[in-house]
């Protein structure tokens, strides 16, 4: 029985960020009014109590087996490393990013290895796994505490108890929206490895879980983001993680359903390049002919510095004033001693007179923040989003941790005047309660716009006046075909309905005594694309078609039909003749 179909006693939703991680769950009966509590993970055992951990992951190097994820992981590599034992462990942090790769592939060892911090390498999905466990591992801790709290509510006739057991439980698992379906392929692969079983897991994009947040804001909260969620109202959510940025549109329709009117886009420039660009300076002006004070740093060092400058990030309000807003770095006492030795003039760098040394740290004064950090960073998202915006007088909503910036704030508003720009109470876990309310009502998004166009490969006529001589091939009765050639199911830029099926397509076997059909499925941003080998089409899936029967020979047709409207590619494969579904299996590139 698929799970995926049935109501849940709760939904437990995952949200695996590059840079920080965190589940969020909700029992049945707090979704009534879809305003209902929804529990946010908390208690990561860290020195800051917060809702969400890193995305880290430490292994065991023999045995590969999981000690601890998160800011544990990062203060135990720290130690360890300090005590000369890195090699006996494996350190994974921001492994996710590996799925943006447009070369990444799941079963290829070659394009699939997760790198940790002494170089060795391990599959992703093998990474992913172990880091999807210890969430899981927290999350039914939490849950074990939970029973007992309603158990000793119901003794004393105070709540009713639920059981929470695996088989009534919804997993949803948030993905970017600009992946492909190898992406997604191998994050659910990573969930099924992790104990998730398939049948109750589905995938939600981040930033429509974003837009399905505002269902859980109060009325005085959808008043002061300028009425947010009033039907036909139109917003483009902007989620602005620590690795990515994630952007798509959505109207608001009847019912608090979505429909989205821009397909989704994104890129590698999340919060993360701040702190890229934060170390990057640091080494260039501190550096000199004996090299970086820095280098003497060990892990531990680095690892403070860096959540130090992370924290006081997050806080800059925007006020640039002198000396109202600068971030002060505490450095190590070996390298505060290097430091002081070290002699920047003005114009041995441009950048020297905007720190500033004294006896309790370093000084970053406020115009480097703005021009060299935050700037350049800034100036690469806005560019593209101006270049995407094609929907009139829509507001923009900015969720994620990224948005929590006041500098990032005051850059919208600069940049686009004209325009609403709003930012929800808490934008850290609006992706995280959203998804929550997705695993409720996955049928809540009523439509969205296909970012590529979908079709498998297949075999035609031969035409000696349009067709190269190099796709020319012959079967065994002898017919001339030619190879390689679309045959489009949905096309870039359609408007697919959510579990819609498109039009099924009849292909017959090559050979006569073929058991076996292959269907390769690829992607491209071609409208009208015509071989899979031009530039820009990429294989994302194989499909393969169970056909035992040979009776009919080469006359035997198989529908194929695609349903893209979900998260996830879905296939349906039927005999023509006698209308019995084919077992198929799919299998991703």
């Amino acid at each position: 029985m698929d799970k995926s179909k049935e109501e849940p006693a709760v939904v437990i939703a995952l949200d695996i960020g590059s840079s920080h991680s965190g589940y969020a769950y909700q029992f049945r009966g707090d979704f009534t009014d879809k305003t209902g509590v929804i529990h946010v993970s908390r208690n990561w055992n860290t020195y800051n109590e917060t809702f969400k951990t890193s995305s880290c992951l430490l292994l065991e190097r023999k045995t590969q087996m999981r000690i601890v994820i998160g800011e544990n992981a990062e203060m135990r590599y720290s130690r360890i490393c300090d005590e000369g034992k890195q090699f006996d462990f494996l350190f994974f942090k921001k492994f996710k990013m590996i799925l943006y790769r447009e070369d990444f592939r799941i079963n290829d060892n070659t394009k699939n290895q997760a790198e940790d911090y002494t170089g060795e390498h391990v599959p992703f999905t093998l990474v992913m796994s172990k880091f999807i466990g210890g969430l899981l591992e927290h999350c039914y801790k939490k849950l074990e505490i939970y029973d007992e709290q309603k158990a000793k509510a119901k003794a004393e006739g105070t709540e009713q108890a639920q059981k929470i057991d695996d088989t009534n439980i919804r997993w949803v698992i948030t993905v970017p929206a600009i992946w492909n379906d190898v992406a997604k392929g191998a994050m659910r692969k990573s969930a099924i490895d992790a104990g998730i079983r398939s049948d109750q897991l589905i995938l939600a994009l981040e930033p429509e879980a974003a837009a399905l947040y505002r269902m859980s804001l109060s009325s005085q909260e959808r008043f002061r983001m300028n009425k947010l969620g009033n039907v036909g109202s139109k917003f483009m959510v902007v989620d602005m993680g620590g690795g990515t940025i994630d952007i798509t549109a959505v109207e608001v329709l009847e019912k608090d359903q979505l429909k989205q009117i821009m397909a989704a886009h994104g890129g590698p420039w999340g919060a993360q390049r701040i702190n890229d660009a934060f170390s990057q300076l640091v080494t260039e002006v501190f550096k000199t002919k004996d090299g970086s004070p820095f280098a003497s740093c060990t892990r531990a060092d680095l690892f403070k510095m860096e959540i130090e400058f992370e924290r006081q990030k997050v806080g800059l309000r925007g006020n640039l004033e002198p000396d109202e807003e600068y971030i002060k770095l505490p450095l190590p006492e070996k390298v505060w001693k290097e430091l002081k030795e070290v002699i920047i003039k003005d114009e041995d760098n441009k950048y020297a007179h905007y720190f500033e040394k004294t006896e309790d740290g370093l000084y970053f004064k406020p115009n480097i923040i703005s021009e060299k950090l935050f700037g350049e960073s800034l100036q690469v998202i806005m560019t593209y989003l101006q270049s995407i915006i094609r929907t009139e007088n829509a507001q923009i909503v900015l969720v994620g941790g990224f948005a929590e910036s006041g500098i990032v704030k005051d850059k919208f508003a600069e940049v686009f005047p004209s325009r609403s720009i709003n930012v929800p109470g808490n934008p850290f876990y609006a992706v995280l309660k959203g998804a929550d309310l997705y695993g409720q009502d996955p049928d809540i998004l009523k439509s969205r716009i296909s970012r590529f166009t979908y079709v498998p490969d297949v075999c035609v006529p031969f035409n000696p006046a349009e067709d190269p001589s190099e796709k020319k091939m012959v079967n065994s009765t002898g017919r001339i075909l030619c190879k390689d050639v679309f045959s489009i199911h949905v096309r870039s830029n359609q408007v697919v309905f959510l579990n819609e099926e498109q039009p099924a397509q009849a292909y017959n076997p090559l050979e006569k005594d073929q058991k076996q059909m292959r269907c390769d499925i690829y992607q491209t941003e071609s409208v009208e694309p015509k071989y899979v080998t031009d530039a820009g089409c990429e294989k994302i899936v194989v499909i393969l078609i169970e056909m035992p029967d040979v009776t009919g020979g080469t006359n035997r047709k198989v529908e194929v039909t695609m349903i893209y409207g979900g998260t996830e590619l879905r296939v349906k494969c039927v005999d023509e003749t006698t209308g019995k579904e084919f077992k198929t299996s799919i299998n991703y590139h």
